[in-house]
């Protein structure tokens, strides 16, 4: 049975119960900052909870899967409310009158969205990535099918060599999405 708002309020562990995220940031969260004068965080700040917790998790005493995907959708709330606030946090920049200036103890830095290309239409860069695309397919074929010459070339389905490219390997992960 999932937890009611009252029973929340009567103090749930949210991570520990099925507490929805929005009652967490709501009830604890948001009362971490002072509202209105400035930005710095109250006394016990979200830092300081959220040190606690990992500590928490490091030392076994609370589930890792179940605290990785409270945390994950924390972030996706406040994700969701930077997105929001955007617009009127470029107005409010605005109105300083400087692309860089100080702010409650911050640097704050306007910049212009950068300028974009779309070469899609040049039909010689269509043909050249092609090429491109053909080639690494060929490359990573050669390495997978390990034809390597004894002095650090690649041979290639051709029978040319190349400089052997360097391979490097990404972290581990773990992804997690809400079943249906």
């Amino acid at each position: 049975m999932a937890a009611s708002k009252r029973d929340y309020m009567n103090y749930h562990d949210p991570l520990e119960s099925e507490v929805p995220t929005e009652w967490l940031i709501e009830n604890e969260l948001v009362d971490l900052f002072v509202p209105g004068k400035d930005i710095k965080p109250k006394e016990e700040t979200l830092e300081t909870k959220l040190n606690n917790y990992v500590q928490l998790v490091k030392q076994g005493e609370e589930d890792a899967l179940k605290a990785k995907i409270a945390l994950q959708q924390v972030k996706k709330l406040f994700e969701s409310a930077e997105k929001e606030i955007e617009a009127e946090a470029l107005t409010e920049c605005e109105r300083h009158g400087a692309k860089t200036f100080n702010y409650n103890g911050y640097k704050v830095q306007l910049r212009n969205g950068s300028k974009k290309i779309d070469y899609n239409s040049v039909d010689q860069v269509g043909q050249l990535n092609q090429q491109l695309k053909l080639l690494k397919a060929d490359i990573k074929g050669s390495i997978e099918a390990q034809r390597f010459s004894g002095d650090n070339q690649l041979v290639l389905s051709t029978g040319e060599m190349i400089n052997t490219p360097t391979v490097t390997y990404s972290k581990d992960s773990i992804t997690i999405t809400k079943n249906k």
